[in-house]
């Protein structure tokens, strides 16, 4: 580490600390995801957090003490300025679009896959529940795959975990709503869920309670690395997160041909319908069910202007948030910390 020319350090931790003492003298770029704005926002409300202050003032401190900070997204550039007082430059994460590719799949591939996850290798999880504990049948493989082609279902698929700004319940509740109004089949599958965690209610209990389980079908938690053959079996991503900090599987999914419907919050208004004229998704009202279940209905009902929101998705990815297309936007920040310009701002660390 000594033989570095600076560092770059993600996240606002005591890594900050050990290194402002071993190398002071060496440039530090901060690289924010979004966790520390949203802990921040939490102890100014009031979390009840016994060293919430003392946590607040050290990421302040170690904030002020980097040469640049990156962040993710506009949103979260305003968030930095309002709670950090820094100046932030956006660059936000890039995708592999080697690995997220559009991937067509036969009936019979993506059959064998969700007969993997779902029949031979459960990981949906009920309530108060193991692993593995939402099973499924062979017939649930009927749902998702249409082997004639004559009437293929739509598949929406979220992709994330069970906090409460990611709005599953929600979801639920809006799919349940929009379900009676699709002129085809179109199941929402859940994929992911770290086992255990859920804020608020549980996903599965509200699909349930709606009446709707047989088409919300829970994969639960799998490996990064099975992604893109999830996302190849789907036709959508649908996701109503609220101020999400920037939205790294949106890309992905975009990356591989999928359109997104998302609310008009957070990280995803700097990628989704940016282009007026090349729309690559659908946008709706934060915390609006009825809206999100309209949206749905769009979806599912046009057929080629979701393939050509797919297409825009695809082509905006590799255009604009390729590691490629990135970058020089990092070299950029290394070479303005070096030199010494520019700055992160706000007030002098004390």
């Amino acid at each position: 580490a000594g033989e570095s020319a600076l560092f770059h350090l993600h996240h606002l931790t005591p890594q900050h600390e050990a290194v402002a003492v071993r190398w002071p003298d060496h440039p530090v770029v901060g690289h924010l995801h979004g966790t520390e704005m949203k802990m921040l926002d939490a102890i100014e409300e009031g979390a009840p957090w016994s060293h919430g202050a003392f946590w607040a003032d050290a990421m302040r401190r170690w904030a002020h003490r980097c040469q640049r900070v990156i962040v993710i997204s506009p949103h979260d550039r305003d968030e930095a300025a309002r709670l950090l007082d820094v100046e932030a430059e956006w660059i936000p994460n890039g995708v592999d679009t080697d690995l997220f590719d559009a991937r067509p799949l036969d009936p019979d591939e993506r059959r064998r896959l969700w007969r993997k996850w779902l029949v031979d290798e459960p990981r949906g999880w009920k309530e108060g529940g193991e692993p593995g504990s939402v099973r499924y049948g062979e017939s649930v493989l009927d749902r998702l795959v249409d082997g004639s082609g004559v009437a293929a279902p739509t598949v929406l698929l979220f992709v994330g975990r069970f906090l409460g700004f990611k709005r599953v319940p929600l979801l639920v509740r809006a799919y349940a709503r929009a379900r009676p109004r699709f002129p085809t089949p179109a199941p929402l599958v859940i994929w992911g869920g770290s086992p255990g965690e859920y804020e608020g209610e549980h996903p599965h209990t509200v699909a349930v309670n709606e009446g709707v389980a047989d088409d919300v079908i829970f994969v639960g938690w799998r490996g990064h690395d099975e992604l893109p053959s999830g996302l190849a079996c789907a036709d959508a991503m649908v996701a109503p997160s609220v101020d999400e900090p920037f939205g790294q599987v949106f890309l992905e999914a975009m990356a591989c041909g999928l359109p997104v419907v998302t609310t008009a919050t957070g990280g995803p208004l700097s990628f989704v319908n940016t282009e007026p004229d090349k729309p690559n998704g659908w946008l709706v009202e934060p915390d609006d069910e009825a809206a999100l279940a309209d949206g749905l209905v769009e979806l599912v009902a046009n057929v080629e202007e979701r393939r050509a929101r797919g297409r825009n998705a695809y082509e905006h990815v590799r255009a604009h948030y390729s590691w490629r297309a990135l970058a020089s936007r990092f070299t950029d920040c290394y070479e303005s910390a070096l030199s010494g310009s520019g700055g992160a701002g706000g007030i002098a660390a004390p």
